[in-house]
């Protein structure tokens, strides 16, 4: 069977004059979905159509047919299913995920994280705040715009990494980590910042945080920037802007 797949990404959001067009069309994935909760109605009240599914393929059927905001995929589909729709959301289609989750599901999120998904939404599913996030993605990449520090390039639209034109392989995790430090170059951002925006209900924020600054470490370190993330001991992390600007001016 061939899959024709649209045009990928924020793309699939403008109408032929080139102007973003008016879609508030996002899919979600619950196999759990009760449809007697009255979500979707509440959804689309807020000015948002949401359409449930409870079958990976067939979401992915569904995000590809309609010009759509961003897929939600509540953790109760467990991995490796989770993480393989996420990874395949993200690669072909380029959209957000957003990931639903309960407090209990903290500790089963990772493998989805990693993979691009974004832990925002809480359930129960609160409409007033769900359609708020959604509506937010449809200007995202409009407010932020490209950062640079030296060499270093971030688009947060196509969550693409570049030092001197090279790519840099990032998971979306490790690239919002960059992107805020990148935003605030040589000034401590908080570990509380990281933490409550990315595991609000994780029983070891501190310790998932330090691993995937250290898996970013690893990658920067490949590309001769060691020691541009420093680690401010009990407050939390800074971007050295001299180590850029060092590698943007090599020795001869």
């Amino acid at each position: 069977m061939t899959v024709t797949l649209p045009q990928r990404g924020h793309d699939i959001l403008r109408d032929s004059t080139g102007l973003r067009a008016p879609a508030a069309h996002a899919v979600l994935v619950d196999p759990t979905f009760d449809p007697h909760e009255g979500l979707v109605t509440a959804m689309r009240e807020q000015g948002v159509t949401l359409e449930p599914v409870g079958d990976p393929l067939r979401a992915l059927a569904r995000a590809s047919a309609i010009p759509t905001l961003a897929v939600v995929v509540s953790a109760a589909l467990e991995d490796p299913m989770l993480s393989g729709f996420v990874a395949v959301v993200r690669d072909e289609l380029d959209l957000p995920v957003l990931l639903a989750y309960r407090a209990g599901d903290a500790d089963r999120l990772g493998a989805a994280v990693l993979a691009g998904a974004r832990p925002v939404v809480d359930q129960p599913y609160q409409p007033e705040r769900l359609a708020r996030t959604l509506l937010e993605l449809a200007t995202r990449s409009d407010l932020r715009p490209l950062v640079r520090v030296g060499l270093l390039e971030l688009d947060p639209g196509a969550y693409d990494a570049r030092l001197r034109g090279r790519g840099i392989d990032l998971s979306t995790l490790e690239f919002e980590v960059l992107h805020e430090l990148a935003t605030h170059p040589d000034h401590v951002v908080p570990r509380e910042r990281f933490t409550h925006r990315y595991w609000p209900h994780s029983p070891d924020p501190d310790g998932t945080l330090a691993a995937v600054i250290s898996r970013l470490r690893r990658k920067l370190d490949a590309h001769d920037l060691a020691g541009v993330i420093h680690t401010v001991r009990g407050i939390g992390f800074r971007l050295e802007s001299t180590v850029l600007h060092d590698h943007s001016h090599p020795k001869p």
